[in-house]
């Protein structure tokens, strides 16, 4: 199968939380798959190295998606370059190196990363174009 007719051959993909790890992988596969495909991640210099290994396939984005605006302008971002988009994966986590046993009411710190992380999936599920 090649990236042109694989599955995902003609959709757009934006994956939060792209620049590393699960959401890189994610964001690879996509492209193998055909999917046009807009990685976002706080670290501009991850999401620019992916753009340039797929500079055809691949939309590079530096957000920090606990700002309604940024969630805003990626999505933006992907209508301007790619027409719309049709799947979202929200891989981004705002804070990182916690385990979930250590997350409580008690401690705002902790849960404004879960917070921020629901926060832009609603706000983002709403952008995405309906398929038929």
């Amino acid at each position: 199968m090649t990236e042109r007719n694989g599955e995902l051959a003609g959709k757009v993909a934006l994956i939060t939380g792209a620049g590393q790890g699960i959401g890189e992988g994610i964001a690879r596969r996509f492209v193998r798959e055909g999917a046009r495909v807009v990685v976002v991640d706080v670290n501009q210099a991850q999401v620019a190295a992916l753009q340039r290994e797929f500079p055809d396939r691949m939309l590079g984005v530096a957000a920090d998606l606990s700002s309604a605006a940024a969630v805003e302008s990626a999505f933006d971002a992907a209508v301007q370059r790619f027409g719309g988009v049709d799947v979202l994966v929200n891989c981004a986590m705002v804070r990182a190196n916690m385990g979930i046993d250590r997350i409580r009411a008690a401690d705002p710190a902790s849960l404004a990363g879960f917070a921020a992380s629901s926060g832009h999936t609603q706000r983002s599920s709403v952008m995405l174009r309906s398929v038929k």
